[in-house]
């Protein structure tokens, strides 16, 4: 699967051009712009933010994570939140440059990349590739690394591999296959009979089948858009392919998280004997502590600063 992933990579038609940027904001720390790239498959946008002292030359690709989550990390179940934005900022101070992207389905990509119908993990590490060796043609910088958020971190681990990056975070990445995943999360929402329907459909994905006759009562579920990134989703296990990283590791783990376990950090640890490990204290999964978070609708607060110690355990792991 790895060897095929190599070759979609290499084969992609996303032909770069030239690269447009627009100043975004400035400040006394950084500049903030947006890049256009433009490719045969329509426009990719992207948030760089430069430090005003760019010593380290060191950039992170930020990739954010599941649906229909945006470059700053904010979501329609996540709420207006800004934890990525805030992350690549307080980075910019510790004098890290970060590219954040944005995904095909969403925001400005959306209306004017082609999005194909039931997008696909491997769609999302092509386009991470991409990004990789747009910034490897930057002579401003001289370490790149890969840095994904939830979903993000399996989308991360495939791309470094394939673009043989040499530094890779992840940040409440999940340490178990997908189809784990789906199955923890509908047991409790479907009744008996329904979920023993949803295992069948489950077990079909996880061979590639795409189920055509799906019932009435988990067609929202199981539609052929969801199949199609479900059954890309289920090759992968991300155990195996952080194992197969060549790259300096760090994960990152919230002990509040209530969407990625401790036990998945654990899995990802084992897996790769020579990460480095940092737990963070109270800190959930939208990167603030999850004692200061204002409640409210969707956990909206984009104001609230992330959680104490996660720049700067990223920006010690990348000095070193």
């Amino acid at each position: 699967m790895r060897k095929l992933l190599l070759i979609m990579a290499l084969a992609v038609c996303y032909f770069f051009g030239h690269a447009q940027s627009k100043e975004m904001e400035l400040s006394s720390d950084f500049s903030e712009r947006e890049i256009v790239v433009h490719t045969s498959s329509g426009n990719l946008y992207g948030t760089l933010v430069i430090p005003v002292n760019n010593e380290l030359g060191i950039i992170a690709l930020i990739i954010p994570d599941f649906g229909l989550t945006d470059r700053d990390g904010n979501s329609p179940q996540a709420g207006e939140n800004n934890s990525l934005k805030m992350l690549a900022e307080d980075l910019a101070r510790e004098g890290i440059s970060t590219l954040r992207l944005e995904k095909r389905e969403v925001s400005e990509s959306k209306n004017s990349a082609i999005v194909k119908s039931g997008v696909r993990i491997e769609d999302m590490a092509e386009d991470a590739v991409s990004w990789l060796r747009f910034l490897k043609k930057d002579s401003r910088f001289n370490k790149i690394v890969v840095v994904g958020h939830g979903e993000g971190a399996l989308v991360g681990m495939l791309a470094s591999e394939i673009a043989d990056i040499e530094y890779f975070v992840s940040i409440a990445g999940l340490g178990r296959p997908g189809y784990d995943i789906v199955e923890e999360n509908l047991i409790s929402q479907l009744a008996s009979e329904q979920m023993d329907t949803a295992r069948m459909y489950i077990e079909e994905l996880k061979k590639g089948i795409i189920v055509e006759d799906v019932a009435p009562s988990l067609a929202s579920i199981f539609n052929r858009s969801m199949q199609s990134y479900l059954a890309s989703w289920f090759k992968y296990n991300p155990t195996v392919e952080i194992a197969n990283l060549k790259a300096n590791v760090l994960l990152v783990q919230g002990t509040d998280d209530l969407q990625v376990n401790s036990d998945d950090i654990v899995q990802l640890s084992a897996a790769f004997s020579k990460a480095k490990e940092v737990l963070i204290e109270g800190m959930n999964h939208t990167l603030r502590d999850s004692k200061e978070e204002k409640s409210g609708s969707k956990g909206e607060n984009p104001q609230l600063q992330i959680a104490d110690g996660l720049v700067k355990a990223i920006a010690d792991f990348l000095k070193e």
